[in-house]
């Protein structure tokens, strides 16, 4: 989540602008607008200025396949193996799915999808269409008889398999 609070004591002005999103420049837009509305126009399109940050943000964390293993070992499993419905304490129910070749996450009762890159092994690359979270490895825990039991993640934690 996001949040920004300005205060301008001058005009009894205070602005709280609160997103239910990580990584967005939604607060600070608004926050820009509001401004205007009371201390007048800037002398350069403060919108414009804040969508073109936002991109070189996006751009920056997007995933560079360039800076991953040079010479990736293939996955343990057959693509059809890491699919499955996983859960978390947190963030509910997330379902891998396997579409044309590709794994993706469906998360939550929204569905919303995420992609997953293969990086080396067991750990695949997840990015999501809108930078909610930043993109993060994904590695898949692989059980003896050769069954995958969860998922680990550094931004949303684990996720044990169940189905």
């Amino acid at each position: 989540m996001r949040s920004v609070t300005v205060l301008v004591p001058e005009l009894k002005l205070g602005i709280t602008v609160l997103a239910n999103m990580n990584l967005t420049v939604l607060p600070e837009a608004i926050r820009a607008y509001v401004l205007e509305q009371y201390l007048g126009e800037a002398d350069y399109n403060i919108q414009d200025e804040i969508k073109e940050r936002s991109k070189k943000i996006a751009a920056m964390l997007s995933f560079n396949p360039d800076t991953v293993v040079k010479n990736p070992h293939p996955p343990s499993l057959d693509l059809r193996g890491y699919t499955g419905t996983y859960e978390n304490d947190v963030y509910g129910k997330f379902t891998i799915v396997l579409n044309e070749g590709n794994l993706s996450v469906l998360a939550g009762p929204a569905q919303y999808k995420g992609t997953l890159t293969h990086v080396n092994y067991d750990t695949f690359h997840l990015e999501w269409p809108i930078l909610i979270e930043l993109p993060d490895d994904t590695t898949f825990v692989i059980d003896s008889e050769g069954k995958v039991t969860e998922f680990i993640t550094e931004s949303i934690g684990t996720f044990k398999k169940a189905e």
